[in-house]
């Protein structure tokens, strides 16, 4: 991407604009302008309108030649700057559980609306990663595909609420369609980060195809279980979790808290880093001479104006 800015190298030069502004105020309030009518000939008296004008806008063109010769001091500059960014690409897909049971108030304000908040945050700490993500509960959905504009991404997600598909948990398929998110991504490394409360109890897909499919396609993924127990009950079923990560190359988290979670997704933030190469070119070019030349242009023709043709104007 080429950029081109205009700064200048000696800006203190600004002040002087005070002289064009005092020139100018003392022609308004102090100069007498005198007008001289001869009748002549219906052409004579068109000429001598025509100078008589161009005598009242003569006091002006000293004004901007000031203007233009303190832009020239104070050296504007042009500056280029030439930037190539690359990255070795990594490509992931958030797979969210949106199920009746992710309404729980283990976590502030409840489940669904905490894991939002952590999954936001760290969409903004991957500006050069497509991310999409994948919602399921007892059917899936592809809720935004892969994409480096996260500005979408961001908005589909404030979207995702609890009641958008039938209820139920369907890991399986929430890990199936986030797979087939991924299915033609040329990046070096594809990720599924796959949050849930539950254990598998609907969909159409069984999660052992869905992870074998997974490691086909070299796709990792890391498994967040979200809840506090219920008796002597987790409710996350995880020994699932941790098939479906062993197998794939990923990990399995577990969090109890609001900042068990935010921890979790810093810490898969920094297990995918990227690679990012930045070649920069910065060149400034001095700008002053136009700005010299047109303030040279209006003194010249202010002298011109004065001493030859307008002259006999008085």
């Amino acid at each position: 991407m080429i950029l081109f800015q205009i700064s200048f190298a000696q800006p203190w030069a600004f002040a002087l604009l005070i002289v064009p502004v005092i020139m100018g105020l003392y022609e308004y309030f102090f100069s007498k302008k005198h007008q001289t009518f001869m009748l002549f000939s219906t052409t004579q008296v068109a000429q001598k309108t025509l100078k008589t004008r161009l005598r009242t806008f003569l006091p002006i063109l000293p004004i901007l030649s000031s203007i233009f010769l303190i832009l020239a001091i104070a050296r504007p500059q042009s500056d280029m700057s030439k930037e190539n960014s690359y990255t070795n690409g990594i490509d992931i897909v958030m797979a969210l559980d949106v199920s009746t049971s992710m309404l729980e108030q283990d976590f502030k304000p409840n489940r669904l609306n905490a894991a939002k908040k952590v999954a936001s945050e760290f969409i903004a700490k991957r500006p050069n990663d497509r991310i999409g993500l994948v919602i399921f509960a007892g059917e899936s959905f592809t809720q935004c595909p892969p994409t480096i504009d996260h500005n979408i991404l961001q908005k589909q997600l404030k979207e995702v609420r609890e009641g958008l598909l039938e209820d139920g948990t369907a890991i399986g398929m929430g890990l199936a369609t986030s797979v087939r998110a991924l299915k033609n991504s040329q990046a070096k490394s594809k990720v599924i980060i796959l949050l849930t409360d539950g254990v598998n109890t609907a969909g159409t897909i069984d999660p052992m195809t869905s992870i074998e499919i997974a490691k086909a396609l070299k796709t990792k993924v890391y498994c967040i279980g979200v809840g506090t127990p219920r008796g002597n009950i987790l409710g996350i079923d995880e020994p699932l979790m941790r098939k479906i990560a062993s197998t794939t190359g990923g990990l399995y988290f577990r969090a109890g808290n609001n900042e068990r979670l935010s921890e979790i997704y810093e810490e898969i933030n920094q297990l995918e880093t990227v690679e990012i190469e930045v070649n920069s070119l910065h060149r400034k070019t001095e700008e002053f001479l136009p700005w010299a030349i047109i303030a040279g242009i209006f003194m010249l023709l202010y002298f011109v104006l004065r001493y030859s043709w307008l002259r006999s104007v008085h």
